[in-house]
This record gives structure tokens, C-alpha cells and sequence, in this order.
């Protein structure tokens, strides 16, 4: 049972790290500074509630 929270807590974090490279990236010239500032934080949640 713990090698299954395991693996979806390590999921949960590449998903935070692909979402986070997916705005650096990606979003970075396509949203305002606001909106950017949103989707970091709303990523940054994200990654803390994976750890």
C-alpha cells in the first residue's frame, strides 16, 4: 500500500515540475503578468500538496 502513495506522490510532483516548465516556457509570452502570477501559484500549491 505505501509503494502506491509512493508512486502517486512522485507522479503528483512530475506533474508539478511539467506544469511549472509549462509555463516558464510556454505561457510566458502568451499571458499577462497577473495571469502568470496566478498559474505560479496555483503550480506552487500544487507542488507543496505533492510533497
Amino acid at each position: 500500500m505505501i509503494k502506491m502513495w509512493v508512486a502517486v506522490g512522485s507522479f503528483l510532483m512530475a506533474l508539478a515540475v511539467a506544469a511549472g516548465a509549462f509555463g516558464a516556457h510556454a505561457l510566458k509570452a502568451r499571458l499577462d503578468p497577473y495571469s502568470l502570477s496566478i498559474y505560479e501559484k496555483a503550480n506552487y500549491y500544487h507542488f507543496l500538496h505533492a510533497v
